[in-house]
């Protein structure tokens, strides 16, 4: 099954009221409209605080809930606690980030809503809590 972005304009609206069903119509708040068809309709019945994503699934879900500006916060906030290890001196960026956020945003590939860490990415790439509880609601349909 496929999942379709049109902009938020009236012939977005056409063309995603378009789509066979069955679907889900999500409406983000930047502008895009959001058509999920099949395997990939997203499930609010599961709560969120069983849904666990890879980190694949967490930044696919960045990205279709906050776009290109929230993912490359999220990118850039992860990469500040981290730092950057490169072959030239000059490009190499020591991280910020305790010993323990260092460890978890290396090595971690299973997140949780509940995860302290998430709420610190939330507030690091300006996700609001709605935001975050969305990009855990389509994360989990997502499929690499």
């Amino acid at each position: 099954m496929t999942i379709q972005t049109f902009q938020d304009t009236p012939d977005g609206q056409a063309s995603a009221a378009a789509v066979p069903e069955p679907k889900h119509i999500w409406i983000t708040p930047r502008g895009k409209i959001v058509v999920f068809t099949g395997v990939d309709i997203p499930d609010p019945s599961i709560p969120l605080a069983d849904i666990t994503l890879s980190k694949w699934q967490l930044m696919t879900g960045i990205l279709t809930v906050g776009g290109q500006p929230k993912l490359a916060a999220a990118d850039a906030y992860i990469r500040g606690i981290v730092g950057v290890d490169a072959k030239d001196l000059a490009d190499q960026i020591a991280g910020t980030g305790t010993p323990a956020q260092k460890v978890m945003w290396s090595h971690c590939d299973k997140f949780t809503r509940g995860m302290v860490y998430i709420n610190q990415l939330r507030i690091g790439s300006g996700l609001s809590n709605n935001e975050m509880d969305d990009v855990f609601r389509i994360g989990v349909a997502q499929v690499p």
